[in-house]
């Protein structure tokens, strides 16, 4: 993948990405750290890969909150093809300049579909991990996203 925008990549990662109900408890993802709660929900649910994924904002774009919760319910319904464990949650920005994002932590998604979803949803970016090692952004290129549907 070709490198975002500076500005881009350091909106992600000064995002926390929240998940407040797990089987393990709450837990919050940060690119480049390692999460011993994520690893311990990965043993739970017997996966060792996950992604982090939202809907909202294509192409990072502000949107309407009822659009956005409106792709959000979207997504939602396309991961149910999956049959993976699904967790919500919100990327939430350090400096609050942009409002949160509802999101789902999905469990046993590997990169290749994460990005391929992430590129369904017309996003920019995922989350992606495996168990033991730091979060990573995986770019989705403008010229390689889709249309923003949903």
């Amino acid at each position: 993948m070709n490198a975002p925008p500076e500005g881009l990549r350091v909106a992600y990662e000064a995002t926390s990405y929240h998940v407040p109900d797990t089987p393990v408890g709450p837990l919050t993802i940060r690119c480049g750290c390692i999460t011993e709660s994520l690893d311990r929900l990965l043993d739970v649910a017997g996966s060792v890969t996950w992604a982090f994924v939202s809907a909202a904002n294509p192409g990072s774009v502000q949107l309407d909150p009822s659009e956005n919760l409106r792709r959000h319910e979207a997504l939602l319904s396309h991961l149910r093809r999956y049959a993976l464990p699904c967790h919500i949650g919100a990327g939430i920005g350090d400096d609050g300049s942009w409002p949160a994002e509802e999101s789902v932590l999905v469990l046993g998604l590997d990169e290749t579909a994460a990005v391929a979803l992430g590129r369904t949803f017309g996003q920019r970016a995922v989350i992606v991990g495996e168990r033991g090692r730091p979060a990573r952004l995986a770019w989705i290129t403008p010229d390689e996203t889709g249309p923003a549907c949903g």
